[in-house]
């Protein structure tokens, strides 16, 4: 539970003093180690406002990895773990260029002050006055100047354009919520209280999407690997039922949908495994991918792809062999190749990781991947070096 602002708190920190102090703080190691330090500091310069002034210290420093130019922000701990990252939220407000749109969860502005630059109009709404009165601070730094107001997000104050959304996805004892009915506000009650508006209602990628029949397209996005949320869009803004988009920081941004054909074999395993990237796993969108791809699937069943050539700009795996897995197999395989450091890739079996690891008592100076997995009902392990394809130097000491 991070620190509770009030509104005394965000009236010192966006007043002159209050922005000196910030500045002092900024320079301070604001680690576990210095924070008994870090808090004597901070009452000796602003006794009465040293919390809101030091965790607002600790917050831009933790957004730095997050939001682009949120250096001088306000956010409060929960609104900066629910704030959508930066290229995320770009790639989504995109979709709404010279739209009417109306945030209705707007919390602290991280998407307000990005849709504000492409929106024809811009709207956010809050019912907390603090966040409200954070984005407020947020938007001016940011250069964009949305109208602000406070109201209930089942509590329509507008009539026309798109409704975004961000439904609340923790409790109070800070656990995921993956049911529709649990987020606040539920999806079907923001529906409801919508009806008849486009939506676009951000939420976690690991919600029932059985719950949200109403969504007209389910799209999911990572960045960098990670799988980071679920849109559902609604209206006109819907394109196909299933979207898949993978935003890499530095490569172009490449998206996938139901659309395109499916059409992809079961094969034997091929010279590289390849392992689809999480938005595409998650929307279901594993053959497509194959298919665009030309390469093979080790099971019907199962998300591992194969071929004799892994698509650009990936992290692909070279196979260097495989064959029935067991421990002891497995064991045995690795101390022949002298693998001394083991990345363990596991899909369609019960096995842990962490657990297994130790028991294969690794020793050597080859770094390599193993994926096991299920082929059939026979439990697999392939034996793999990692590579960054199009990068020609591999990861480990495989060449």
């Amino acid at each position: 539970m991070g620190y509770e602002f009030s509104a005394a708190d965000v009236a010192f920190l966006t007043s002159a003093a209050g922005r000196e102090a910030l500045a002092v703080a900024a320079g301070f190691e604001l680690s576990p180690a210095s924070r008994l330090a870090d808090v004597a500091a901070a009452r000796k310069l602003v006794p009465e406002y040293a919390s809101a002034v030091l965790e607002t210290a600790v917050l831009r420093r933790k957004s730095l990895a997050k939001l682009s130019t949120a250096d001088d922000w306000l956010f409060t701990d929960a609104a900066l773990q629910q704030a959508t990252p930066t290229p995320v939220a770009l790639h989504r407000a995109e979709r709404l260029r010279d739209r009417d749109v109306h945030d209705v969860t707007c919390s602290i502005g991280a998407d307000l002050t990005v849709l504000g630059r492409v929106a024809r109009r811009c709207i956010g709404s809050d019912l907390d006055p603090i966040r409200l009165a954070m984005a407020r601070h947020n938007c001016a730094r940011a250069g964009v100047d949305p109208l602000l107001v406070r109201a209930d997000a089942l509590r329509p104050v507008s009539t026309a354009g798109v409704v975004v959304a961000d439904p609340a996805r923790r409790d109070a004892s800070g656990r995921r919520k993956w049911r529709a009915a649990d987020l606040v506000p539920s999806l079907d009650e923001l529906v409801a209280a919508h009806r008849g508006r486009e939506l676009a209602v951000k939420c976690a990628p690991g919600l029932d999407f059985e719950a949200v029949d109403w969504a007209r397209e389910i799209e999911l996005v990572s960045l960098d690997g990670q799988v980071r949320e679920a849109c559902l869009w609604t209206g006109s803004l819907a394109t196909t039922r299933r979207r898949a988009t993978v935003l890499r920081t530095g490569s172009p941004q490449w998206t996938i949908t139901e659309e395109e054909p499916d059409d992809c074999p079961v094969r034997t395993v091929g010279e590289w495994v390849v392992d689809p990237d999480g938005a595409v796993v998650r929307a279901g969108l594993v053959r497509h991918y194959a298919a665009r791809h030309g390469l093979g699937q080790l099971d019907p069943h199962i998300a591992y792809l194969t071929g004799d050539r892994p698509p650009p700009g990936i992290r692909a795996f070279r196979v260097v062999e495989h064959g029935h897995y067991t421990e002891k197999a497995l064991r045995a395989v690795l101390r022949r190749h002298e693998v001394g450091r083991l990345e363990i890739l596991v899909r369609g079996l019960d096995v842990d990781p962490n657990t297994l690891r130790p028991r294969l008592k690794l020793s050597g100076p080859t770094e390599a991947t193993v994926v096991l997995t299920r082929i059939g009902r026979t439990p697999t392990a392939i034996l793999c070096h990692a590579t960054r394809t199009g990068v020609e130097r591999p990861e480990n000491g495989y060449s």
